[in-house]
């Protein structure tokens, strides 16, 4: 999504519809949406996403590929951007496709120009988070088959040990039954391969009426496949008038949880407002509406109330003094004070507590010590197969457990933990410890989204035990065990 020109956001019969996408804004035209009956429709935003949040919020504003390296913007990094304004959390806008089924010069950019950027980011503790769409450039979904799509973003995962992918549909492409199938199917077929993989969608929005046809309709597609959908992100911005922006916002979040109910039987309303991600304009939007800081307050209020899993924003490079446009909001006094802002839901959240151990014995044991006299010395971008040792810089040994497309896929051990996992190494090898005794429990089969209290212990479907050992808002929230490591701790089970 993009700061687009207001008069490309016109339709016809004169309301104003929301609009953005993936690239940068000179000269772009902006895709107009279609629009609800005598509405405008919001434009979405792409947003970091938790498959069930643990409490506390993600904060990560958008980043624009295409300033990448610019130093003409108030930051052009990752690691820059950490360094002026502490940023933790970022998403990367956007990925569409190039000629045939491939990446596009976003893409490329993420895949290629910010690749040891976002290693670095990723190693001080950055998440990053990458966005697919916009209201820009050809879908992937559009080029691709499911299979072609999968395997082109699973290379891009594997490159960059990402587990956040957002899905920002809008414009013409919003109302394709048949892209909806293909997306939906790749991302089928990634979160198979990994569970961990979280998915968010990005749906235009009003205040009073919520997410259009076409976005329900993509979020069913993606239910109807098996995807397992961790936040549905709503745009705050473009309304076509003005308004408290703040309070806007936070009405548009109480309405589309209401249309979820629709979507995620079972699921409460606490729960489903819970899956919901904000992300507004910050300054002068498009149109006569202006978020200014006081709104910025009020969503994070809002935000550290009701778990909100995420709030973006568009754009970091906008969190600028300056006139309102590519590099500045119109409102800033200074730079980054609305990230600032932000990052206030998510230093007010409670860390999570660390896990218990099972009652009445302790925690499942690591591990036993590989015998791994035959441990190499890491080098970085190398290729290792599946059940090599490494011996890393900080002077600890991992394990390659998974394989990838090459092995390792030239992932670093304390980032990539589907490929690698921390081990002890010994020379000569030491005995390995004994198992600690499985805990006594009255295990039950697991179902899914059902509420189960704090201690239950559950055998899933994989035939594997979990302790539920954090209660959420109503005990597990119904999340999955394989998920959600902040609800369960893998157990034993006699």
């Amino acid at each position: 999504m993009r700061v687009c020109e207001l008069t490309a956001c016109l339709i016809s019969a004169g309301v104003l519809s929301a609009c953005g996408g993936g690239g940068a804004d000179d000269g772009a035209t902006a895709q107009a949406q279609a629009a609800s009956p005598g509405r405008a429709t919001a434009m979405a935003a792409a947003a970091a996403t938790v498959q069930a949040a643990a409490p506390g919020t993600v904060v990560a504003p958008y980043f624009a590929t295409w300033a990448f390296n610019d130093h003409s913007y108030n930051t052009w990094s990752l690691m820059d951007a950490k360094s002026k304004a502490g940023l933790k959390a970022a998403t990367l806008a956007f990925v569409v496709a190039g000629n045939g089924c491939g990446f596009d010069d976003g893409g490329t950019t993420i895949d290629v120009d910010m690749k040891s950027d976002i290693s670095s980011f990723q190693a001080a503790g950055g998440k990053v988070i990458v966005s697919f769409g916009g209201a820009d450039g050809t879908y992937l979904e559009a080029r691709c088959t499911a299979s072609q799509m999968s395997t082109l973003i699973d290379g891009l995962i594997q490159r960059h040990a990402l587990r956040d992918l957002d899905f920002d549909v809008e414009g013409d492409q919003a109302s394709s039954t048949s892209l909806n199938t293909v997306r939906s199917a790749a991302i089928k077929t990634l979160q198979t391969k990994y569970p961990d993989l979280n998915v968010s969608f990005t749906l235009a929005v009003m205040p009073d009426t919520g997410l259009d046809p076409t976005g329900i309709a993509i979020l069913e597609s993606a239910v109807k496949a098996g995807v397992k959908v961790g936040v549905v992100n709503v745009m705050a911005m473009d309304y076509g008038y003005n308004g408290d922006m703040g309070q806007l916002a936070i009405e548009a979040v109480r309405t589309t949880a209401q249309q979820l109910a629709n979507v995620f039987p079972g699921k409460s309303n606490a729960q489903l407002v819970s899956m919901i991600g904000i992300t507004p304009m910050i300054g002068h939007n498009d149109d006569a509406g202006v978020f200014t800081l006081a709104h910025a307050t009020e969503v994070v209020d809002f935000a550290k109330a009701n778990a909100t899993p995420l709030l973006a924003f568009w754009d970091l490079q906008r969190d600028a003094t300056g006139a309102s446009g590519d590099q500045g909001s119109g409102s800033n006094t200074a730079n980054f004070q609305y990230i600032k802002n932000f990052d206030q839901a998510a230093t007010a959240a409670p860390a999570p507590s660390p896990a218990p151990s099972p009652s009445p014995a302790p925690s499942p044991p690591p591990a036993p010590a590989p015998s791994c006299s035959k441990a190499v010395t890491w080098v970085a971008n190398k290729d290792y197969p599946k059940g090599t040792i490494v011996k890393f810089t900080n002077g600890k040994y991992y394990l390659e457990v998974n394989n990838g497309t090459n092995g390792s896929d030239g992932t670093d051990p304390t980032i990539s933990t589907w490929y690698w996992q921390p081990t002890t190494c010994a020379a000569p090898p030491a005995p390995a410890p004994s198992p600690a005794p499985a805990p006594s429990c009255k295990a039950v089969t697991w179902v899914d989204d059902k509420d189960y209290p704090k201690g239950t212990v559950v055998k899933y479907s994989n035939g594997k035990y979990y302790l539920e050992v954090n209660n959420g808002t109503n005990g597990s929230d119904g999340t999955d065990p394989t998920i959600s490591t902040w609800y369960w701790q893998p157990t034993t089970c006699n």
